[in-house]
């Protein structure tokens, strides 16, 4: 059997007191991210993933998901299904696309047990249509990504073939792969491989094809063992996926975690003006403890 060329390093990178974001799904025009100009991070595409029954959080969380907020080097769309649904159908959705433009309609069916499809979906349009960017990132709209903190771990350690996330070991099979919802990211390099084996591995007739986040460490591991395996660097970053994890009290400093899923917009705002305000001494007193008060992105009520 051919070596499998998975090199595994573990790798940790290591809002303000009193500060809120209290408009941050309006006016952006007087946030100023922290990313100089003059630096030169990776280009990254984002995938964030929500779904039709979203808008509210969506407004919420825009002004989070600008270049006004983490710089030039990201782009980042809401990414949504439309296969066997016109857009005709949804007017809200139709206006909000002309006005905004930070959505994409991807060629694939809704519902949470299909987030394969979607995911697919999401690669083949990176790969198509911003390849100039050198990594693609999925993450879910419920997880707070600390931008500070994040671009630098990613410069450092992101390559073409990288596979980085949060790793997780309750899959089907033996090979290991990365949480979804907090994020995980692909190299350019091993993104390309993916679109252009994906058919041939024949993933919807796998069962890890019912689990998206399963089924793409799973496609990852397969290419590994072709001849010649394609090249997969692993690396694991510090991220939280559980809800009602307390972040309460540590310094800003301390919170470690690159990537917070299970959040609710009010949430990822509180922790959004401390990634601002990047104050090591700050003391954080954002309540994550308490269950989301308007996700939709939950299990089995996920609509594409």
């Amino acid at each position: 059997m051919m070596t499998h060329s998975i090199l595994l390093s573990l790798v940790f990178a290591a809002c303000a007191n009193g500060l809120r974001i209290s408009d941050l799904s309006g006016d952006v025009s007087s946030i100023t991210h922290y990313q100089s100009k003059d630096q030169n991070f990776k280009k990254i595409f984002v995938a964030v993933f929500t779904s039709h029954k979203d808008p509210k959080m969506r407004a919420e969380l825009r002004s989070i998901w600008s270049p006004k907020y983490f710089g030039p080097n990201v782009t980042a769309k809401f990414v949504l299904c439309d296969r066997h649904q016109s857009l005709d159908a949804y007017p809200d959705l139709k206006n909000e696309m002309n006005t905004f433009g930070d959505l994409i309609l991807l060629p694939c069916t809704g519902g949470y047990g299909k987030l394969s499809e979607k995911t697919m979906a999401s690669v083949q349009e990176y790969v198509k249509n911003f390849s100039d960017h050198e990594l693609f990132m999925k993450v879910d709209l419920d997880a707070f990504v600390s931008w500070n903190k994040f671009l630098k771990f990613i410069e450092t350690n992101a390559g073409p073939h990288s596979y980085m996330g949060l790793k997780n070991n309750l899959g089907f099979g033996e090979w290991p792969f990365m949480s979804g919802g907090p994020g995980y990211v692909l190299g350019r390099q091993l993104a390309q491989q993916i679109v252009a084996n994906f058919e041939s591995l024949h993933m919807e007739k796998r069962k890890s094809w019912h689990w998206e986040d399963n089924m793409m460490g799973e496609i990852i591991w397969e290419l590994t063992k072709l001849d010649p395996p394609v090249p997969v660097h692993m690396v694991e970053w510090p991220a939280l996926n559980k809800a009602g994890n307390s972040v309460m009290g540590k310094t800003w400093g301390k919170y470690k975690w690159l990537t917070h899923h299970h959040l609710d917009a009010r949430q990822i705002q509180c922790l959004a003006a401390f990634d601002l305000k990047n104050d090591d001494s700050a003391i954080v007193d954002c309540d994550t403890t308490k269950q989301p008060a308007s996700v939709t992105i939950e299990l089995g009520e996920h609509e594409d």
